[in-house]
């Protein structure tokens, strides 16, 4: 969490997981989220991503990665 001048807010969570027991399928799931003011008057900024991952780890030199990020 991150917090500054401006009424800066931040706050992150980061997730990951083996999803399979022999360790191949992997999963990461990541959110964020920001509020902040600004010096002038009625401008800000808010943003919200959400961005989950899987991998799959089909030998030692190959790796398939699905990602989605929603911002």
């Amino acid at each position: 969490m991150t917090l500054g001048s401006y009424n800066l807010l931040r706050a992150a969570v980061d997730m990951d997981q083996r999803l399979s027991s022999d360790g191949k399928f992997l999963g990461r799931f990541n959110v964020m989220g920001t509020k902040k003011g600004n010096f002038q008057q009625n401008v800000g900024h808010e943003q919200f991503v959400l961005n989950p991952s899987f991998k799959y780890n089909a030998s030692e030199n190959t790796n398939v990665i699905f990602e989605y990020i929603l911002s």
